[in-house]
């Protein structure tokens, strides 16, 4: 028998085409340096929600063991001028309509120039609203009679007003983490800063006085944060409309949801004297409302 030829072209051609046993080997490699780059991303990603959830649960633990402290450490009167205190201060973001600037940033984003201009107009605003409302607060005698420190609630209200502002454009920005670690790093400065002034000085006013600074340096970052929007300047006319025609109607909206969940509150606060209001979660707690509360008040009061 003879040796046999063999053709070249009898041979399948993927063995003999050098170039796509290349792409085959280069796309297995795509496909293993992705693999090995998404596993890194999602250590990073489990490890960073690791340490986010840490510094949630220690802010959460202050918050919850200040008012154990509070009961051990202030007077019943003191304590019931702190929940009038902040209880008054949630009016004031759906009155500066701080509420609306917040859910708009959501509405217009972040990506587009216009919607930037926007979220430096809504901060400006807000800013403006909030001063207006401490010197209405300050030069208002009704307000010290229903609300103790008058002046430290006059200093808290910009920071209460504008300060979910930047927080919010992080989120419409799609930067969620960057928002959760500026949120919880000064949730956790606020709530560390009130439980060691209650500890160490038991004052109510060093209490309001931790909040304060504690609600305006988070202001001051926010306002740094938003210097990548573009420097703050006198806004257009036609920016300011849209804004205010916007945010008007949701915060009325606000308005209306808050005074319904909290109507009983406000009304007892009327009604009792701080010592009494301080423990006025003691007496629902038979009367299974605040409401019934209130409606034996107002019979008695005939």
């Amino acid at each position: 028998m003879g040796r046999q030829n063999f053709d070249e072209t009898d041979l399948p051609n993927t063995f003999l085409d050098r170039g796509s046993v290349f792409e085959m080997g280069r796309t297995c490699y795509r496909i293993w340096n992705g693999h090995l780059i998404q596993r890194i991303r999602l250590k990073k990603h489990r490890e960073s929600h690791w340490s986010l959830s840490i510094l949630s649960a220690s802010a959460s633990l202050c918050n919850f063991f200040l008012p154990i402290l509070m009961c051990r450490r202030l007077p019943p009167s003191e304590i019931g001028n702190f929940k009038i205190f902040f209880l008054y201060l949630g009016l004031l973001p759906v009155l500066c309509l701080g509420t609306g600037f917040v859910n708009g940033t959501y509405y217009w984003g972040t990506s587009s120039r216009d919607g930037q201009k926007k979220n430096l107009a809504g901060f400006q605003i807000s800013i403006l609203l909030s001063l207006v409302a401490m010197a209405v607060v300050a030069s208002a005698g009704f307000i010290e009679e229903a609300v103790a420190y008058s002046w430290l609630f006059a200093l808290s209200i910009p920071p209460v007003v504008a300060g979910g502002i930047y927080e919010a454009s992080l989120v419409a920005s799609g930067r969620t983490q960057k928002a959760a670690w500026f949120n919880l790093s000064f949730e956790f400065l606020r709530a560390v800063a009130m439980f060691n002034a209650l500890y160490f000085h038991p004052s109510l006013s060093l209490i309001l006085w931790a909040h304060a600074t504690s609600s305006w340096l988070k202001l001051l970052a926010g306002a740094f944060g938003l210097f990548r929007f573009g420097s703050f300047k006198v806004p257009e006319r036609k920016i300011v409309s849209e804004i205010l025609i916007y945010a008007g109607p949701v915060s009325l909206a606000s308005i209306f949801v808050l005074l319904v969940q909290n109507v009983d509150r406000y009304l007892l606060a009327f009604l009792l004297n701080k010592s009494e209001f301080a423990r006025s979660e003691e007496h629902t707690s038979e009367l299974q409302s605040r409401l019934h509360l209130v409606c034996r008040l107002l019979l008695e009061k005939k």
